[in-house]
């Protein structure tokens, strides 16, 4: 069967399969919007009571950390992605949208992104749903504002009557990644947020094909001037209806462009794979470091230190890497931008012509959009001096995302929780929340996790945000909610979203403070 025709085939059986799924789903899932969508009862303005509502998440699918309680505190939800509370006790939680739970408008119309908002009353309310780009991935209350990182676009809401106001725009997003998360300097002057790459690897192919039609003549944008080495590959075309037409792209030029060996590449500071800075209005926006693939993370510890997480590469596309872990690491806040190592230097800064990176060349595609037929080499002339990562996220693929560093009054003072949705169409890969200890040698260990990740139900559990409380003694984790089984995998059940809570057990502070788990993790040495 020839790969083209093999390619027809796994479409139609997806489409099969989604379309079968679908059936199910209308007749367990409400697919209109429901007016209330649970009842809640606040305690205080830190403490979110449980719902009232049906279908209560249940808990006893976790291993929770000996000394800490947990359960839901609103569900129902569709793609949640983030949380934040302001100074008045209100929580806001944030869903996707379109595409992301296209499951939701096989029926109805696309659901927006949009804001949630749970006052300390227990109302339910849609604060924002205008005006917010897909998919919604971080926001962050600070100084009386809602701070929101969109596809494309940092925003701020007004909490008295939802008024969204654009500080920066043009955000190169229109890719496989977006900007992310949001972090607030210490003196609470200047926002800093990453923004990921467009591409896998550096090179666009069959593997963004998502995205691809509607953008054919954009490019990765590095942050710095680069001299590209010349690097071109040759894949299928499919933004043609010739069959037999073959595309030839270099490394960041837009599909179908070819790049020359001394080709200069233009540096700007709206860039992919960098982390930015800038004014809490937007203004003077930075480039705090660039080279990173997809800097999810990004939070800073009490000491004033900036540290961020970042994916690692795929076995997908035109330059496919294997064997590339997440990675942990301290954000140099020194003025100079330093490099990272994105799109030439993988794992622990190791270059990419390293054997451990390499996919088997001259054997048959994975799939139909992942092939090579030469080894791995250079995209980039005369590197600049890579940074090392910290620590690297056991085993490749744990997809790390947005994490937040906790205090004394939680237990493990000190450390960073990071949250790991984990891959889309394998189970028991991340779907955890992992702590990070920075002190001496970098450690990961696990803090939350699926007592048996590999059964059918483990894709319910997709942790995608982590947030303390505002006095630090209690965390809340988003969870994305319940995804396709593969091999259709991908986008999100409807209603099947979370917020979680937990806490240290009553009078068990100290205790818990001290609790050991197993190291998961690698330190980069």
């Amino acid at each position: 069967m020839s790969n083209e025709r093999m390619r027809v085939y796994a479409i139609t059986i997806a489409a099969i399969l989604i379309t079968s799924t679908l059936l199910t789903l209308n007749s367990t899932f409400s697919l209109q919007e429901p007016k209330n969508r649970n009842a809640f009862a606040y305690s205080s303005s830190e403490s979110i009571g449980t719902t009232s509502g049906s279908n209560v998440p249940k808990t006893d699918i976790f291993t929770v950390p000996s000394g800490y309680t947990i359960k839901p505190v609103v569900w129902n939800l569709t793609a949640p992605d983030t949380v934040t509370f302001d100074d008045k006790g209100n929580m806001y939680v944030g869903e996707a949208g379109y595409p992301f739970t296209y499951l939701l408008n096989f029926v109805n119309n696309p659901q927006p992104p949009r804001i949630l908002k749970i006052d300390p009353s227990g109302n339910v309310s849609v604060f924002v749903d205008t005006k917010l780009n897909s998919p919604i991935v971080d926001i962050t209350f600070h100084n009386g504002l809602l701070y929101v990182s969109h596809m494309g676009k940092i925003s701020t809401v007004d909490i008295t009557n939802g008024t969204v106001k654009d500080i920066i725009v043009g955000l190169p997003s229109n890719g496989d990644h977006f900007n992310n998360q949001i972090a607030f300097s210490p003196d609470g002057k200047r926002l800093f947020f990453g923004t990921g790459t467009r591409t896998n690897s550096g090179v666009l192919g069959m593997d963004n094909l998502g995205w691809l039609a509607n953008s054919p003549n954009v490019a990765d944008i590095p942050g710095k001037n680069i001299t590209l080495t010349g690097q071109n590959f040759v894949t299928k075309n499919p933004l043609t209806s010739e069959p037999n037409d073959n595309a030839t792209t270099g490394a960041l030029v837009p599909f179908n462009s070819t790049a020359n060996e001394g080709q200069v590449i233009k540096g700007q500071v709206k860039c992919n794979g960098c982390i930015l800075s800038a004014n809490l209005d937007g203004t003077d926006l930075r480039l705090i470091g660039w080279g990173f693939r997809n800097p999810v993370g990004l939070a800073f510890n009490e000491e004033g230190r900036l540290f961020a997480t970042s994916h690692g590469a795929d076995e997908r596309g035109s330059r496919p890497i294997v064997n590339d872990w997440d990675k942990f690491y301290e954000v140099e806040l020194n003025g100079t931008s330093l490099f990272y190592g994105w799109p030439d230097f993988f794992g622990n800064a190791q270059p990419v012509t390293d054997p451990n990176f390499q996919w088997n060349v001259g054997t048959v595609c994975m799939t139909p959009n992942t092939c090579l037929d030469k080894p791995l080499e250079f995209l980039m002339q005369n590197h600049p001096p890579v940074e090392k990562p910290l620590a690297l996220f056991e085993p490749p693929h744990t997809a790390t995302q947005q994490m937040a560093f906790a205090n004394k009054s939680f237990g493990f003072g000190g450390e960073a929780f990071v949250a790991e949705v984990g891959a889309h169409a394998v189970r028991g890969v991340g779907q955890s929340v992992v702590r990070v200890n920075i002190d001496n040698e970098t450690t990961i260990s696990d803090f939350l996790t699926l007592k048996n990740p590999n059964e059918a139900n483990s894709t319910t559990f997709r942790p995608v945000d982590v947030e303390f409380s505002q006095n630090g003694t209690a965390l809340y984790i988003v969870d994305w909610g319940n995804l396709l089984e593969p091999p259709a995998g991908g986008p999100t059940i409807p209603n099947t979203g979370v917020v979680w809570k937990i806490m240290p057990v009553a009078g068990n502070q100290t205790s818990v403070a001290t609790t050991t788990s197993a190291s998961r993790g690698a330190t980069a040495q």
